[in-house]
């Protein structure tokens, strides 16, 4: 549930500010994060579900978000570099749509590299080519 602007766990909603400037509902929001999650694969790291998207064959080339976003941030880059790679982008834990972190939770940098590590193992990615912004650069 939304409330201000923020999720129930605190992290700022990024369709808050839109909703204000266009008059959209929590319905439309629902659908709009609904629908762009669609036809996502997901894989069980360490107790915990990544979701992830990939296109393409080849090498792998896996995106890693930073901290206010999630695995729609490489939307625009998947077709692009999946044309020639295996381009994978995957959400982080306690990024959308995985589960959200705990109400007080510490949300530390290390387990989010073992997670990057396990997931790569996981889907059969490994080795391969770490592409990161923000945050997600330094878990690369």
């Amino acid at each position: 549930m939304w409330a201000f602007g923020r999720t129930a766990g605190g992290r700022v909603s990024p369709f808050a500010a839109e909703r204000r400037l266009t008059g959209g509902t929590r319905l439309d929001e629902y659908r709009a994060v609904t629908s762009a999650f669609e036809g996502i694969a997901t894989a069980v790291v360490d107790g915990g579900t990544l979701a992830y998207r990939e296109q393409g064959e080849g090498e792998p080339v896996v995106f890693v978000h930073g901290g206010l976003s999630d695995l729609r941030t490489w939307e625009q880059q998947l077709p692009a570099i999946g044309s020639r790679y295996r381009a994978i982008a995957y959400s982080r834990r306690y990024a959308r749509p995985n589960e959200d972190i705990e109400p007080g939770a510490d949300d530390q940098m290390l387990p989010h590299v073992a997670d990057l590590n396990a997931f790569v193992h996981a889907i059969e990615a490994a080795p391969a080519h770490l592409v990161g912004n923000s945050w997600g650069a330094f878990i690369c």
